[in-house]
């Protein structure tokens, strides 16, 4: 059994976007007892990007042929699974209680932080840049314990 407990809609920065999952999937051991497994992210891959530089094959002959040699590894996550709101809905069923939805913008510049979305509708229909938006917007109420005077004025 799959148990969904996050959807992650992820932008790229070629405007792409993908999702990826939070899950809980529960089975049966050899033994025939109940266990469970987190699977985080199955939907990714790390895609291992080798880094190379040329040094001479011979460094005491001048003309010395060039050859490859690995410097270093480098890392980059590649997505899976394209977002689509038939694809959300197929996870969200999955779910058993609480599922979290949560945007993540990685298309521009810096760090920019996730945000909760309140409904599943919301998240699967409304474009990207108009949930980022509405997310990252600050929503404050007016608190009228401090007996403000806006009833009196011309605003009210």
């Amino acid at each position: 059994m799959k148990n969904t407990k996050a959807i992650y809609r992820i932008r790229l920065k070629d405007n792409t976007e993908w999702i990826k999952t939070k899950q809980e999937w529960w089975g049966l051991s050899e033994a025939g007892s109940l266990v469970n497994q987190t699977m985080n992210d199955k939907e990714t891959y790390d895609a291992i990007l080798p880094l190379y530089k040329l040094k001479p094959e011979n460094p005491r002959e001048r003309d010395s042929k060039m050859i490859r040699e690995v410097a270093d590894i480098g890392h980059k996550i590649k997505y899976t699974v394209p977002f689509k709101p038939e694809t959300v809905q197929t996870f969200f069923d999955t779910r058993d209680g609480d599922c979290g939805l949560v945007i993540i913008d990685e298309s521009g510049v810096g760090d920019k932080p996730p945000y909760s979305i309140p409904t599943l509708h919301q998240f699967m229909n409304t474009p990207f840049e108009n949930l980022i938006e509405w997310a990252s917007t600050p929503q404050y109420k007016l608190d009228r314990s401090y007996k403000d005077t806006l009833e009196a004025s011309h605003i009210g």
